[in-house]
């Protein structure tokens, strides 16, 4: 019976429509399905030194459960930042998987429900499809549909996560915020973002920001070294989670 579960596995990895996940191997005892998906998220920008892109690709996943408080539904989140090398001499654009340090326009806006432990609901905008919620059996028909969607698609830079620069990036408290809508100001005369896209994707996770950020490894305080927030500075509310999320 180790096969079916297997077989399973890979279709809640490779972001297809989802099965139900099995509680036991015993036949027909079956738990709530597990939904999930991945994204990939694609900048391109343009700089003195040419065009400059990169990408990274996150799961998402979803599931209902019932407990002694009673049923709730689960989101969890296993990814990165995406990380932009800007080239010599110039700061990196990063692009966290959290959105709740820049202003939004308005409450409810559709960047701050896009990103991080929300999850991208910015898909019903992007896909034009329909979202549905959970029934009393735990299924939901729109985020199965969402599962099998294709084809990328022009995201507005206004609905981007939470983007990032370091003056130093061997110094995680030098930390400095990028407005979306004039980068230049934190990364350089000359950089502007030339294309933003999203996708639903079958690509495999991007594993690489430890690789540019070697503080991260291990990090169990926010980036101004503290256990607590006791300032309201940026490298005080960012922590490992704003750039890595390992919920699976």
């Amino acid at each position: 019976m180790g096969k079916p579960a297997e077989m399973n596995r890979r279709d809640v990895i490779r972001g297809m429509a989802a099965v139900p996940a099995a509680a036991g191997l015993g036949g027909c005892d079956f738990g709530p399905p597990v939904y999930a998906y991945r994204y990939k998220l694609s900048i391109e920008m343009d700089t003195p030194q040419g065009r400059k892109s990169g990408s990274n690709v996150v799961e998402v996943r979803f599931q209902q459960r019932k407990g002694g408080a009673g049923t709730r539904s689960i989101r969890t989140v296993r990814g990165e930042a995406l990380y932009l090398d800007l080239g010599d001499g110039r700061r990196p654009l990063i692009a966290l998987l959290t959105s709740r340090v820049r202003p939004t326009d308005k409450p409810g806006h559709a960047r701050a429900r896009c990103w991080g432990d929300n999850a991208p609901f910015c898909w019903q905008k992007l896909y034009d499809f329909k979202a549905t919620g959970f029934d009393d059996n735990g299924y939901n028909p729109g985020l199965a549909e969402l599962a099998r969607q294709r084809g990328a698609r022009p995201l507005p830079v206004s609905d981007l996560p939470d983007l990032v620069t370091f003056d130093d990036v061997d110094d995680p408290r030098t930390v400095k915020a990028v407005d979306p809508e004039a980068p230049y100001l934190a990364l350089g005369d000359g950089v502007s973002f030339r294309t933003v896209t999203l996708e639903i994707t079958d690509a495999p996770l991007t594993e690489e920001i430890e690789k540019r950020l070697p503080w991260l490894v291990g990090l169990k305080t926010n980036l101004a070294g503290q256990r607590t927030v006791s300032t309201n500075t940026l490298d005080a509310r960012l922590g490992s989670y704003d750039f890595q999320m390992r919920d699976f």
